[in-house]
């Protein structure tokens, strides 16, 4: 029987490599073939090579000559096949011996062996020469005298070799996160490469990487109190472990940390050389130009951070850095802001900082050309319009064309702006600054890693079409517990287009296979793809203590729903953590466990204290039980951070979990409310849709037959004893579960109607009395049974609204360039959609033009004439860039088509509302002349628009408020 030892994720992706970036100023060329994925198996077919078998493995070598980083993989790669195969290959530098199989690992033009191997023709790599990081890993029989099989490693350089390693390592099961996040490797008796070529074209992106960033809670701590003590900070050992990571998952670019609790990464010699031997290409954020961290500017001694005024200074304090590092493989970031990660200080006018900058451009360039190169134009160097820069580059100023201009997304994972077809000639083309973690308005999320693959999908392909394709960097924060989002980024930058038709889930799915095995990864993709869903929603950072929007009273409680969907997550975790192997328990918690329960326990601690207040405020006994779930939510949340700081992994990542990093309302606990209890049981109803106590006879949200729709009232009691009470209805087609029972505080009923034993007619009317504690009352209730509806298959009005999930059209009907496509996972509820490709024209808003538009079309069944305001709930994108817009066109039936438009300002108030929903909300006003069946439409104006979820009111007053807005009214309902 032979064992496939594939890597899962070269099986789902096809090792997500192709595309050649030969340098900064050449545009990719057309894609290649798909390369032959690498395959290790437990047996061999009679051609395969012997890695390792029966305490034995094929020995490694490399040339004294080549690059330190290729010494590094190579001793990596041998502790790898140690960890799977119990043997741990021997690395030389000697000449080989006489053996039945070797290794030969190396760059090509820096291994004399290798380069032989070239000449006679014994190895093909044609492929590789001159390209960027690519490389091969190929079969050759006698390579060398007394070899008889050799496998050889080879790259077209430093990191292409060593990424020739790394590949290799993880198809033997080696995850990239074995060190990291302790995934350990399943043993295998034997390892036997597959014979051939594997060759691996150069990534789609040059430049990938990360930014370490507020540090302050997690990593610097961990890094001076647990794994670095003897630096006290982040220092040359750290940056070992990060750099080898990056290599592990094919990236090759840093930005070190940079905060004032951390010593600036310079102070350190070792740090420079360490990230040289690893070949990392060094650079540094957004507001610290020439490498220089700005806490290293000391204005006491040095003078204002102004240019205009302290240009000498300012600039021997960037000189020193260049006449240093200049040596090194670096990518300078240049521009000004302030120290602090602050507008630019000095001047007051947009022309006077416009004037300035373009100063600072050519002072900086001038320190490249004397220390690094003549021409500066082969030096790296990127600019990134953050913030307030962003308006500067709008208003005029002038960046040197090779200089790459860096894309930045608000901080919340929606790219601000792309290249202009302009733009995208430009030598120095253009890349992204993405964030998966962000200390900023409106709400910090620090803590947890809650951006959806989806998310990141839609915005990096985006960007990636529109030619960002020299850098791509993302802010990973702590790096811990960003793992999965972070290895996502890197694996979409080698190669987007390997993830075209990109479906969250299933790429979860793979990942949790290759990393927990084939056995329980489905069950822990969808684990994750729930986690995601949940949280994009709202990220549990950002959750307002005082009000989350959440409805308890509204849609079924929707508070209620929500925390009961966290509460399944857990369960479905727990039970996996259970079944995990010993040797993987650590991974998953880190992974999978802690993140889950966290995120859960922190929705319980605010929703639940919201809950609590607004019982006591009804004078519920149970606000007292709700504000106990809520504190003992926090304390759990202490005691889950304890755990993987101090027991986890034995005490190997002490220091790198907090649970409130900054001083921010949200970490802490909100106020609860609780009640003081009547000296006997009190009688209370509240019905679903309202936040009042009923005191005299109240009405439940209206049924419809078609729709599987239940409501609810609560029972309460508003003393200590327990209360004894009893509904009755006031016809058999009204359900109620329960109806009777005895309430320690309160009791939830459930409302339903049997449509089979409901006598005839349109409405239908009745009542439910409930009596307790020598007191009733009264609700009311009505029933539609709409007629007309044979064979309709669509949306209904309900309760004065209809609501629609947008992947959910009737019809889709593409444009010339393009079409609407879901996206699964992009949105709040499960799927969005948006129009495809993202680089097709905006169309003119005439009739004309839309006629030739992409379309949606959603058909409704309303009952109420009359006005109808429409809100479409879409994801707060942006304008892809200048002289483009963010619309849709939308109609209901043939009326002429409303121009919608989603724009807002960063930093705006509708900005920041948009962020906290996770919504933007387009509002646009229609009228129906007569009830029936009617046909919503929706035309592409722009592309950029996600668009998730459609509400039509048709009544006069609001809706009740909530978070989500009403659930889906599909007719008919599915059972």
């Amino acid at each position: 029987m032979i064992v496939n030892f594939e890597w899962p994720l070269t099986r789902l992706l096809r090792l997500l490599v192709s595309a050649t970036l030969a340098c900064l100023a050449t545009p990719t060329p057309a894609r290649a073939a798909p390369v032959r994925p690498i395959v290790v198996n437990a047996t061999t077919d009679g051609t395969a090579f012997r890695l390792a078998q029966g305490g034995r493995s094929a020995p490694i070598f490399v040339d004294t000559a080549d690059a330190e980083v290729v010494h590094i993989a190579a001793r990596c790669l041998a502790a790898d096949v140690a960890s799977v195969a119990g043997t741990q290959p021997t690395v030389s530098t000697q000449p080989p011996k006489p053996a039945d199989y070797a290794v030969f690992m190396g760059t090509l033009g820096r291994n004399a062996l290798i380069d032989k191997l070239v000449v006679t023709h014994k190895i093909d790599v044609a492929g590789l020469k001159g390209q960027w990081e690519s490389y091969n890993i190929l079969t050759v029989e006698n390579p060398v005298r007394g070899i008889k099989h050799g496998l050889v490693l080879v790259g077209s350089d430093r990191r292409g070799t060593a990424y020739a390693a790394f590949t290799l390592a993880e198809a033997l099961g080696v995850s990239p996160w074995q060190w990291w996040a302790d995934v350990r490797p399943a043993h295998q008796a034997a390892l036997w490469v597959r014979a051939g070529a594997h060759p691996q074209p150069a990534p789609a992106v040059k430049y990938r990487g990360v930014f370490l960033n507020d540090e302050d809670w997690g990593l610097q701590p961990w890094a001076a109190k647990t794994y670095e003590p003897e630096t006290n900070d982040i220092g040359p050992k750290t940056y070992a472990k990060v750099c080898e990571l990056l290599l592990r998952l094919r990236a090759n670019y840093l930005w070190p940390a940079m905060h004032p609790s951390t010593k600036p990464f310079n102070s350190f010699p070792g740090n420079k050389v360490v990230a040289d031997q690893y070949a990392i290409v060094m650079g540094a954020s957004h507001h610290e130009p020439m490498l220089r961290n700005t806490y290293e500017y000391d204005e006491k001694q040095l003078g204002p951070w102004n240019y205009a005024r302290n240009r000498q200074h300012i600039y021997d304090f960037w000189d020193q850095r260049v006449v240093t590092n200049g040596k090194y493989e670096n990518l300078y970031t240049v521009g000004m802001r302030g120290l602090n990660d602050s507008g630019m200080p000095g001047e007051n006018t947009t022309a006077a900082k416009i004037k300035v900058l373009e100063e600072v451009f050519a002072d900086q360039r001038r320190m490249l050309a004397q220390h690094v190169n003549p021409d500066p134009t082969k030096v790296p160097q990127v600019f990134v319009p953050y913030k307030e820069v962003l308006d500067l580059y709008r208003s005029g100023l002038k960046v040197p064309d090779d200089v790459t201009l860096m894309w930045v997304d608000d901080n919340h994972g929606y790219i601000r702006q792309l290249s202009t077809p302009q733009e995208q000639k430009r030598s120095g083309g253009s890349g992204v600054y993405y964030h998966l973690s962000y200390w900023g308005e409106p709400e910090d999320y620090l803590w947890l890693s809650t951006t959806a693959p989806a998310l990141v999908w839609e915005e990096m392909t985006k960007a990636y079409d529109y030619q960002a394709r020299t850098v791509w960097l993302v802010n990973v924060g702590d790096l811990k517990p960003a793992e999965i989002g972070t290895e996502f980024f890197m694996r979409l930058a080698w190669d987007p287009d390997q993830f075209r038709h990109f479906n969250q889930l299933h790429y979860l799915q793979a990942w949790a296979a290759c990393t927990f095995g084939a056995a329980q990864g489905p069950a822990i993709g969808q684990v994750l793809d729930e986690y995601y869903r949940l949280n994009s929603v709202a990220r549990p950072e950002m959750l307002q203590p005082t009000r989350t929007g959440f409805s308890a009273v509204a849609y079924g409680d929707e508070a209620g729903q929500r925390l009961a969907a966290l509460a399944r997550l857990v369960r479905q975790t727990d039970s996996l953590y259970a079944q995990t192997e010993p040797r993987l328990k650590d991974a998953f918690y880190e992974l999978v466990a802690y993140p889950v329960r966290a995120a859960s326990l922190m929705n319980v601690k605010t929703l639940q204290a919201e809950r609590s207040r607004l019982y006591a405020a009804q004078g519920r006994a149970s606000a007292n039980r709700y504000a106990a779930e809520a504190e003992a939510a926090f304390a759990q949340i202490k005691r889950e951070t304890q755990f993987y700081n101090t027991q986890m992994a034995g005490g190997k990542w002490n220091h790198i979990m907090s649970y409130q990093p900054r001083d921010r309302a949200a970490y802490q606990m909100p106020p609860v409310g609780h009640v003081a209890p009547g000296p006997a049981a009190g009688l209370r109803v509240a019905v679903e849709g309202t936040e009042a106590v009923a005191t005299a006879p109240s009405t439940l949200p209206s049924f419809t037959a078609g729709l599987a729709e239940q409501h609810f009232f609560d029972v309460f009691d508003t003393g200590p004893p327990p209360l004894a009470w009893q509904a009755t209805a006031s016809a058999p087609w009204i359900q109620l579960n329960p109806a009777s029972g005895t309430a320690a505080d309160e009791a939830r009923v459930w409302v339903r109607v049997d449509w089979a034993r409901a006598p005839a007619g349109a409405t239908l009317a009745g009542t439910v009395t409930v009596r307790g504690a020598g007191a009733s009352r009264v609700i009311s209730l009505t029933a539609n049974r709409p007629v007309g509806l044979v064979d309709f298959k669509g949306f209904i009005e309900e309760n004065g609204a209809v609501a629609i999930e947008a992947a959910h059209f009737s019809r889709a009907r593409p444009g010339a360039a393009a079409a609407w496509t879901v996206v699964p996972g992009l949105g709040r509820l499960g799927d969005a959609v948006t129009p495809l490709p993202a680089t097709a024209p905006s169309l003119d808003t005439t009739a004309a033009a839309l006629r030739q538009a992409p379309r949606l079309e959603y058909d409704l069944q309303l009952f109420t004439p009359g006005p109808v305001a429409i809100t479409a709930y879409c994801r707060p994108t942006h304008t892809i860039h200048a002289g483009r817009g963010l619309r849709y066109a939308i109609a209901l039936n043939d009326e002429p088509p409303r121009i919608v438009s989603l724009e807002s300002e960063e930093y705006s108030q509708v900005w920041a509302g948009n962020i906290l929903r996770t919504a933007a909300l387009g509002q646009s006003q229609h009228r129906v002349a007569a009830p029936g069946r009617q046909v919503l439409k929706i035309w592409m104006v722009d592309p950029g628009v996600v668009l998730d979820k459609l509400v039509l009111r048709t009544q006069p007053q609001p809706l009740p408020p909530s978070f989500l807005g009403p659930p889906e009214t599909a007719y008919p309902a599915a059972r």
